[in-house]
Parts: structure tokens; C-alpha cells; sequence
């Protein structure tokens, strides 16, 4: 329901001329991936939360696995897939993850039974426990005569 009165809100910002650069802080919907882990394959297989995990990063954003330092400069070293690859779900379940009890490889999909994938709003503000949302402006006054008009308000 905020979401839309920001929507309102910021379409009548746009279309008055003294608003510029009208933006709203909570930003677009991300996709979110949630995969169903199937608790007693996963144990058997001598697996843990975190490597499923650090797998799934893998194969979607890349995952962290050492720092570049260049003079006081730093950069992550990520383990990813290749661009055109990433964000597939087939490659999700394809991934091979190490099983400690099998002492092999073994697919992601063995331990996901499921995944689901939704969008959701990343960045939710709160004021006092409360969500709150803020449409901002750039205002210009930029006519005589408009001057005119908001001097007298």
C-alpha cells in the first residue's frame, strides 16, 4: 500500500515543472531465490547449511573467496559462473557440491527438492517501528511568474 501511494505521489511530482529528479527510497523489487532443502538428504550426505548456501551464491552472484589488495586498495575474488550462465535454474541444480560422507561430488538438486523464486523489496525503511517510505525532489524555481505563485503560498 505504500509502495503505491509513493507510485501516486511521485507521478504528480513528475508532471509539476518546479520537481526535479523525483526519486523514492525504497528502491525496486530484487529477485529472491528460496530453495526447499531436504534436511535428512543433506545430513546423510554429510553436508551443511552454509556450503548449500555458499553454492547456490556461486552460481548466482559469486561467492567471496579471498581479497586483492593493491596498495590500500582491496578487491573481492569471487568463485562465479561464467555471465550467460549465472541466474539459470538448471545450473543450480547441476552444481557440484563436495560431500564429506560420500567422499565425491554430488549434485546441488540432490539435497534442493524445490525453489522457489519471488521479488521482494530489498530496502524497507522504519520510523518508530513503523514502515515509511519518502518521495524526495530536486525543486527549482525556474519562472517569474512560477516564483510568483509559491512566494504567496
Amino acid at each position: 500500500m505504500l509502495r503505491d501511494l509513493a507510485r501516486q505521489t511521485r507521478t504528480i511530482m513528475q508532471y509539476d515543472p518546479i520537481h526535479n529528479c523525483v526519486r523514492v527510497d525504497w528502491r525496486e523489487h530484487v529477485m529472491v531465490f528460496r530453495p526447499s532443502i531436504r534436511k535428512d538428504k543433506m545430513q546423510s550426505l554429510g553436508l551443511t547449511q552454509p556450503q548449500i548456501n555458499n553454492a547456490i551464491q556461486a552460481t548466482t552472484s559469486g561467492y567471496t573467496i579471498g581479497t586483492f589488495r593493491d596498495g590500500d586498495r582491496s578487491f573481492p575474488i569471487l568463485l562465479n559462473l561464467i555471465q550467460e550462465e549465472r541466474y539459470r535454474i538448471e545450473n543450480i541444480t547441476s552444481y557440484p557440491i563436495w560431500s564429506s560422507a560420500s567422499g565425491a561430488s554430488v549434485p546441488l538438486g540432490t539435497v534442493i527438492s524445490g525453489l522457489d523464486v519471488y521479488f521482494e523489496g530489498n530496502i524497507l525503511l522504519r520510523r518508530n517501528r513503523r514502515q515509511v517510505i519518502s518521495v524526495a525532489s530536486d525543486v527549482t524555481l525556474c519562472s517569474a511568474p512560477l516564483q510568483k505563485t509559491y512566494k504567496k503560498l
